[in-house]
Parts: structure tokens; C-alpha cells; sequence
């Protein structure tokens, strides 16, 4: 299909759409519009000189070239090419072109204006405005996209924005509520940022911090640490503990997941009545990755369309005790026999491992690994 054919399909989509909708009498005059400009395009495209801002400035230029007798590669041209676009109103050429009645406006200056300072109420950018005029009125550092909004320094939160048309966003609505103080505070440090992830995880499900115990001997969540080192990462943890990693969304997000150091890092949407609209991971610092910041990758989906971003996470170094054993000499090479159970055992294990279930395992009953009898230090039972 030609550019001006799919053109013509959204043209249809738009009219089937009207068709269904109340609307104003302006919506039909711009569907007019659009059909009559594309049918100029289809037969001529000059005839839209004065209409169309790239057939205009190419008639600019090859007027120039026409009469100086040069080439588009002429270094006036490209000074030309330049000046076209220059937004001082004394020198620009299309505002020169536009004081002199040259080119057709479709709004007012005035509705121009206004449209900068004050954007449309039914979309989100209402919210993106609402927070970029937050972050300059308290001097932050700010990034916005279309579909994410984040105040830059130590203390960083990305909201999620995906519905094009929702309006409002509590996200946005509690961080510019003067209720709420914590993001007028001074930049945290690192052990103020590790010390509100430490609270985070004293709330997070009983079951979770059970199962992790019986798994991880050594110290699960990442705390505040001596000696904390001024960072600009999201994240910072120790070697061999856990992170809880918060994604706050504004609803429509449908799935999440994250990679970090080339391992896949399961999201799960918070069920928590005053958290309804945020997703919880789980990161595992494993005891061989290098100290250093590293990058965590997080895939948003929403329906059929997704957002990646990303989180720094600074990986600190842990002092382990070291226990030295020593074995019998059969126990460190061993024989035929035990090398093939090792490596079979290994390639299970191995196996296991690379499966990454979605399932809560802790909200479900006790699963036993082994059939038979039960016994323990108080009762023994049969099977």
C-alpha cells in the first residue's frame, strides 16, 4: 500500500467512527479537509503550496534554484534550507511567508498560545502536564515520555501512563498533593533509599519471606549498609540478598517482566487494596555478580502495546565467611559410577532452574517433594 492509501483507511476509520459518536460539526469540516488534501497529494502535490508546510518549503527552495540556476547541493540552499525554519519571527522564512498572507492558517495564534501552556482535559496529557508543571514549580529534574513520567535523583519513581485517553492518574495526584511531602524533601541518600526499601519489604507477604527463608540461609533483604556510597541508581543491595523491586502503573497495565544480568525477574500485580494499581518483583542478587551498577529491564505490556524501561541497581560487594572442609580423597574426584549420578543430577537441577513459573506457590498448600513415610523429631506417621 502507498502512504496516501493507508492514509485513505484511517480516513475511513474516522468517518465509521463519527458515524457512531456525537461530535462537533469541526470534525466533519477536518475529515473534508484531510480527503481533499489527500486527493491534491494523489494528482499533484504542488498544488498545495501555502497549505502543506514541505510542499510549501520545496517550492521555496526550487524557486531559489530556478532562478540562481544552482543545485539543491549549493551551500546556499542548504543556508536556505536553515532559514526556513528559523523560529525568530524577523528571520524565519515560513513566519516572513505567513506576515504577508502567504501561508493558510488552520487555528488562531491565539488558540496556539494557549495550547502551550494549557493542554487537552480528556487525554493524559492533562496528567503529563499537570506533573511537568509540578517538577519546574519545585525546581526538579524531570523525564517524560509518552507513556512514563519521572522526577530524576536519588529518590526516583516511574509512572506508568498507558491509556491514551484517562485524564486523571493517582500516582500524579498524590505526588502533587500537598498532603504529600516526600518528594519536596531534599535528595535522599542511599541509606535513606535502602532504609524505605527495607520498609517496603517488612510489608510485603508473610508467605513470600517464609518461602524465601527456607531457601536463602543467608540475610534475605537488602537494609541500610555502613558505609553507603552516593549512587544514582534505583536500587542497591548486597551481594546474596533480595531487592523488592515497585513498578506503580495507572491500571491498564495487563503483564510485566523484567531482565537483570541476563536472568528473567518474574512481576506480579500487588494485591493489596491501597496498592491495586502496582506490580512487585522479586530480584535476587546472586553472590557471583560483580559489584558495579547494572541495568534491570523491564517490559511493560499493555493489551497489545508494550513499553520498556529501565532500572540501575548497584550491586555491593559482601565479605562472606569462608569455612574451609576437608573431604576424603573419594569424595573430591570421584569414581565412574558417582561422576555419571553428579551429572545427571546436575542436568535435573540445571533444568529445573531455567523454568520460570508465574505460579504463587505460597498462597497454595504444603507440596510434598517425597511420597512415603513422614517422620520427625515429635511424631511419625504413616503414609
Amino acid at each position: 500500500m502507498t502512504a496516501i492509501e493507508i492514509q485513505r483507511v484511517y480516513l475511513k476509520r474516522a468517518r465509521e467512527y463519527l458515524a457512531q459518536e456525537d461530535h462537533e460539526p469541526t470534525m466533519d469540516d477536518v475529515c473534508d479537509k484531510w480527503e481533499a488534501i489527500l486527493l491534491q497529494l494523489e494528482e499533484d502535490p504542488m498544488q498545495l503550496t501555502h497549505q502543506v508546510d514541505w510542499v510549501t518549503k520545496k517550492h521555496v527552495i526550487q524557486s531559489y534554484v530556478d532562478k540562481k540556476q544552482c543545485g539543491w547541493d549549493d551551500p546556499r540552499v542548504f543556508l536556505l534550507d536553515l532559514q526556513y525554519h528559523d523560529v525568530k519571527r524577523t528571520r524565519g522564512l515560513y513566519y516572513l511567508m505567513e506576515s504577508r498572507g502567504l501561508i493558510e492558517r488552520v487555528v488562531e495564534e491565539e488558540a496556539v498560545q494557549r495550547a502551550m501552556s494549557t493542554p487537552p482535559q480528556t487525554t493524559r496529557a492533562k496528567v503529563r502536564g499537570d506533573f511537568i508543571r509540578f517538577a519546574r514549580a519545585k525546581n526538579r529534574s524531570y523525564t517524560v515520555d509518552w507513556t512514563y513520567l519521572k522526577l530524576n535523583g536519588y529518590w526516583e519513581e516511574t509512572i506508568l501512563c498507558m491509556d491514551p485517553f484517562s485524564a486523571v492518574n493517582r500516582r500524579v495526584e498524590e505526588l502533587i498533593s500537598p498532603s504529600v511531602r516526600r518528594t519536596v524533601l531534599p535528595m535522599r541518600s542511599m541509606d535513606e533509599l535502602n532504609a524505605r526499601n527495607h520498609a517496603t519489604v517488612r510489608r510485603f507477604r508473610l508467605g513470600v519471606v517464609i518461602l524465601l527463608a527456607l531457601v536463602f540461609p543467608v540475610d534475605l533483604f537488602a537494609g541500610p549498609h555502613l558505609g553507603a556510597q552516593a549512587s544514582d541508581a534505583h536500587y542497591s543491595g548486597k551481594q546474596g540478598q533480595i531487592l523488592v523491586v515497585n513498578v506503580p502503573t495507572d491500571g491498564g497495565v495487563t503483564g510485566m517482566e523484567g531482565t537483570f544480568l541476563g536472568r528473567s525477574i518474574s512481576f506480579f500485580p500487588d494485591t493489596r487494596p491501597e496498592e491495586s494499581n502496582r506490580f512487585v518483583g522479586l530480584l535476587g542478587i546472586d553472590l557471583q555478580d560483580e559489584p558495579g551498577t547494572h541495568a534491570l529491564t523491564v517490559k511493560v505490556q499493555a493489551g497489545e502495546h508494550s513499553q520498556t524501561f529501565t532500572y540501575r541497581v548497584q550491586v555491593l560487594k559482601e565479605k562472606f565467611h569462608v569455612e574451609r572442609l576437608t573431604l576424603p580423597k573419594n569424595k573430591v574426584d570421584l569414581d565412574e559410577k558417582s561422576l555419571a549420578r553428579w551429572t545427571a543430577e546436575q542436568a535435573q537441577v540445571k533444568e529445573m532452574l531455567a523454568k520460570d513459573s508465574r505460579t504463587k506457590f505460597w498462597q497454595a498448600g504444603f507440596v510434598e517433594p517425597v511420597s512415603g513415610k513422614r517422620t520427625g523429631i515429635s511424631a511419625v506417621s504413616g503414609s
